[in-house]
């Protein structure tokens, strides 16, 4: 399309409309969508993405730093980003799977017991419901003696009777132990919020319980008061620890992806902008499904096929894969498909020797196969019933979904 073209954006977002629409129904409960896209139609595709799968079911918009240095194309800023949009079909249905960081040791202290531990959330109540008026019981004293490191907990000094909708921090609800404070013991109470008073997280005894098990951190801050945070304590048997993912992906970028074709097409780069491997496991890794079957209807070089094979290589899994792509420029086959065969069985169709390689120990992905279809269109005008029959079978094995004579032209 042009771009003097008046009607460019409605007609992209026609061509786009069908396929997603598609897309949605093929997907399974639990399943989702990542669209890469840059940010000339990214605000059109946001909003078709939530007219067909629904702003509810939005996960997020990533953003990929694809070209750290930037294309000095455009006129005015140097683009360095695509973004991704990432949709479930059912929000509720899906689980996303945290990534594994590996455990770096200098990040951690180390306690009394000899175990790794890192701060980790305080022991207030923050977000919707901090409030003292949430939850009256939750105002107790904390009594902490820095020298000892012991504590007291006190629920009888505050008045709860003056604890309602209107309590704001002007009203004194505290009556503090001066004599455990003359002691050395310093309070604690829940910081203000809100111009109101806060609230603990937990209550009075499961904090006791917690505190004589050395799970709390308390820490004086530079204006004398203190804060007392959760101690979350590393498994010293274990060599990661769980994040969850962001939505800034900048560990890869093109640049690596033509790196990564080049070696399996021995010195050329038979496609432009193409996607690296390490990205799409990367999205993949998001869903707990290690058993899934990925779809990519705009497969271009076949990163999907070889990104799915690796990583089931890599945690033992068996997804699968269904790669589409038209044949202009014999893309199809002398791209994606030569691709994809060349990882499997580390040489070319035609016994081309190639850079690639997998891995020092693992030169190519040859526990993999492949099955090549080149696809046409049926018409039931043209009586061509043998292949429509051929076809529904094929789909209820394959997506078990039933489809008729109707959904043929």
């Amino acid at each position: 399309m042009s771009n003097d073209d008046n009607h460019k954006h409605s007609k992209w977002l026609s061509f786009m409309k069908k396929r997603l629409i598609l897309a949605r129904e093929l997907l399974a409960d639990d399943g989702v969508i990542f669209i890469s896209i840059d940010d000339n139609e990214q605000a059109y595709l946001k909003v078709l993405m939530d007219e067909i799968f629904g702003e509810e079911n939005f996960v997020s918009d990533l953003i990929w730093i694809r070209n750290p240095g930037g294309e000095s194309d455009n006129l005015h800023i140097a683009k360095t980003k695509d973004f991704i949009l990432f949709y479930a079909k059912n929000k509720e249905n899906f689980i996303l799977k945290n990534l594994k960081k590996e455990i770096d040791v200098l990040d951690y202290k180390k306690d009394n017991n000899g175990n790794l531990f890192r701060k980790g959330s305080m022991l207030e109540k923050s977000g919707e419901g901090d409030r003292l008026i949430d939850r009256p019981n939750l105002g107790y004293v904390i009594y902490y003696n820095p020298y000892t490191k012991k504590v007291q907990v006190a629920d009888q000094d505050y008045n709860k009777n003056l604890i309602n909708d209107n309590l704001t921090t002007k009203i004194k609800i505290y009556e503090i132990d001066k004599d455990l404070e003359n002691e050395g013991w310093v309070s604690i109470i829940p910081r203000e919020t809100k111009g109101t008073y806060g609230r603990w997280r937990k209550s009075s005894r499961t904090f006791l319980d917690e505190f004589y098990k050395d799970k709390y951190i308390f820490e004086k801050q530079k204006n004398n008061t203190w804060r007392i945070y959760e101690k979350n304590i590393v498994e010293l048997d274990k060599s990661f620890k769980e994040i969850k993912p962001k939505d800034f992906i900048s560990f890869t970028t093109n640049s690596f992806a033509t790196i990564e074709l080049k070696e399996i097409f021995n010195g050329i780069s038979p496609f432009s902008k193409p996607k690296p491997s390490n990205l799409i496991k990367y999205l993949i890794n998001f869903h707990i499904n290690e058993n899934a079957t990925i779809l990519d209807f705009f497969a271009g070089s076949g990163t999907t096929a070889q990104a799915v094979m690796e990583l089931n290589q890599e945690d033992g899994g068996n997804r699968r894969f269904i790669v589409c792509t038209n044949n202009e420029n014999n893309i199809a086959r002398e791209i994606c498909r030569e691709r994809i065969y060349r990882v499997i069985n580390g040489v070319g169709s035609k016994n081309e020797s190639i850079d690639w390689k997998y891995s020092d120990e693992l030169k190519s992905l040859k526990n993999n196969n492949v099955k090549y279809l080149k696809i046409k269109p049926i018409h039931k005008e043209n009586g061509e019933f043998e292949d429509i029959n051929n076809m529904k079978d094929i789909y209820k094995k394959e997506f078990n979904k039933e489809i008729s004579i109707k959904d043929f032209k």
